[in-house]
């Protein structure tokens, strides 16, 4: 992209007029965030969200082991369970089609030796310590099985105006030096969005431009707040401050995007005050960010 060249007066009084946009834009920060915090609330205690969550707890969550084991035979798989756990679901595996072997644990009666000990290829029970080995078993990825639909839970933005705020973060991702790649989901594991630590980030392709917009601000917070070289927060903190910060970017800019609270009550476990704790904690950093991506796209970073 070629820039415009600009005088130091033009710079000066670009960056003055920017200052005062911001300024008139964050005004409303607080305001915004506890309306968001309400939101939150809200989520936290929505039929829909306590639905979500029982029905996720059908799936058992896998060891890197088997994640591997299972990314190896289908990359795209999304969603796995075993033949018994699809039909209490409502659901069956389609005829013709083959598991995705995984490793399930068994325990053996008989005393663990010296050498099972030092492999650590044990389990301790009732204060014995047994050894412990490995059996094939077989599940199924969602695609490989017809049947009732699944809860969905929906948290995008709506809507395919923008307001042009998609373009404008698109611009400060390239003043910040973040490289941007459009991709479908499959590319991304699953994912909607992805920030790497190589300061670039990924956007579903195939989102409307509101979506797009919001998982964009998502994916830049990360990239501002948490790939930084600094110490992390925990995931659950880290997905919250970028959500937060997608959500103000948008409420600035007009974009509708209810769907962040239910995302934040997620991955908070549905406690609305523990979620309201941290984003109280996050606050300045939430904050922070916010202003940076408002204001981040026009000369040295300044927005046009």
């Amino acid at each position: 992209m070629t820039r415009k060249k600009w005088t130091k007066k033009q710079r000066t009084e670009h960056r003055e007029q920017q200052r005062t946009k911001v300024q008139k834009m964050m005004a409303s920060f607080d305001d915004t965030m506890s309306g968001f915090m309400d939101a939150v609330d809200e989520a936290a205690a929505s039929d829909e969200l306590h639905k979500f969550l029982n029905f996720v707890g059908q799936f058992h969550q896998y060891s890197f082991r088997n994640a591997m084991l299972i990314m190896a035979q289908n990359p795209e798989a999304t969603r796995v369970a075993g033949f018994r756990t699809w039909k209490k679901l409502g659901r069956h595996v389609k005829k013709g089609e083959h598991g995705l072997m995984i490793l399930r644990p068994q325990m053996n009666k008989r005393d663990a030796t010296p050498g099972e000990v030092a492999d650590k290829t044990v389990e301790t029970i009732d204060g014995k310590v047994r050894w412990l080995s490995f059996k094939p078993a077989y599940v199924f990825d969602v695609s490989q099985t017809d049947g009732d639909g699944l809860p969905e839970l929906n948290y995008s933005a709506k809507g395919d105006e923008d307001n042009g705020l998609l373009d404008d973060l698109l611009q400060a991702a390239e003043n910040g030096g973040v490289a941007v790649e459009f991709a479908t989901r499959a590319e991304m594991n699953g994912a909607d969005g992805l920030s790497h630590n190589d300061h670039r980030v990924q956007v579903n392709k195939d989102k409307p431009r509101a979506a797009q917009a919001a998982i964009l601000a998502h994916e830049l917070a990360h990239d501002i707040l948490h790939q930084n070289g600094e110490q992390r927060p925990s995931r659950p903190t880290r997905e919250l401050e970028a959500e937060a910060v997608a959500y103000a970017v948008c409420a600035a800019r007009g974009v509708e995007h209810q769907g962040a609270a239910k995302y934040v009550a997620w991955w908070r476990g549905l406690d609305a005050d523990d979620a309201r704790r941290a984003l109280e904690e996050s606050m300045g950093r939430v904050r922070d960010a916010t202003a940076r991506l408002l204001g981040g796209n026009g000369p040295d970073g300044d927005a046009d």
